[in-house]
């Protein structure tokens, strides 16, 4: 069994069958979450090569044995990158790079398959799958309506800027300190990490390795934006402040700081140029 921050998974086995994954959710945006987690896993297994687990079945509701959300989804079998990092040669994260690039090209919806490109903002619904399942009732009370109505407020203020502001699309685990030169073991350096952990003593092991990481996503950056490159000549991997700032006041739409959100577009409009946390 495996845990998240909100969700818990485990394996299901059953006579005559594969196995299946299990994952049940706790009340978070009750319904809704559940399925738009559901409708995206069945786009991209339906537009695209990339490896996602097929949805068997799903409950969006706690009207159920276990009273929580679920989905019953495919086994697929393997192992992170995260647990096998430090054993893959330099060639196969190379290899796994252009493929995340690959992927991340198809999802973008412009390497091969234009009628999939996403023009607008927001998220998926089972009716974009072919399934429109049971209508959900997602406001209870009058206070559910009022946040709903202050984050339609932000969402249109946002809007017009999305012609404005153009996606960053360089994955963050390979938003690392660049490092040129190749560490060797045994190096020693008398600069501390830009990123050390949190123990407050450092062995020679542990910084040759927090150096190699270092040196490799520096290599890897190259070989994401050159395999995305090739895909999408038009892509540019260039970050700007916008780009993060807009991301900010999105993801903020319905958090604590909705009216900074709200505030942030308004001062764009106007002409100032500003950053999201000084809204």
């Amino acid at each position: 069994m495996h845990a998240g921050c909100s969700t818990t998974s485990t394996i299901v086995t059953y006579a005559g069958g594969p196995p299946l994954i299990m994952r049940v959710s706790l009340p978070i945006y009750p319904r809704h979450k559940m399925r738009v987690e559901v409708a995206i896993l069945r786009w991209v297994r339906q537009n695209t090569v990339i490896p996602v687990p097929k949805v068997v079945s799903f409950d969006d509701s706690n009207n159920n044995d276990i009273a929580f959300e679920w989905i019953l989804m495919e086994f697929m079998e393997g192992t992170s990158a995260h647990r096998r990092w430090r054993t893959m040669s330099m060639e196969q994260k190379v290899a796994l790079t252009r493929q995340l690039a690959a992927f991340q090209a198809e999802l973008l919806g412009l390497a091969g398959k234009p009628e999939h490109k996403f023009t607008t903002i927001g998220t998926l619904d089972l009716r974009d799958v072919g399934d429109g399942g049971n209508p959900s009732k997602l406001l209870e009370d009058e206070d559910d309506i009022e946040d709903a109505e202050e984050v339609l407020s932000v969402a249109r203020k946002l809007l017009p800027l999305v012609p404005k502001v153009f996606p960053s699309t360089v994955p963050e685990f390979l938003d690392k300190p660049v490092r040129e030169e190749e560490p060797q073991w045994g190096n020693t350096w008398t600069r501390r990490p830009s990123r050390p952990p949190l123990q407050q003593s450092i062995t020679t092991n542990e910084l040759y390795f927090i150096r190699r990481m270092e040196w490799e996503a520096t290599q890897l950056q190259k070989v994401y934006k050159a395999r995305m490159r090739e895909l999408l000549p038009q892509w540019s991997p260039e970050e700007s402040h916008p780009e993060i700032d807009f991301f900010q006041a999105v993801m903020q739409c319905d958090g604590m700081w909705v009216k900074q959100a709200g505030r942030w577009p308004d001062r764009m409009e106007n002409g100032e140029v500003i950053r999201f946390e000084d809204a």
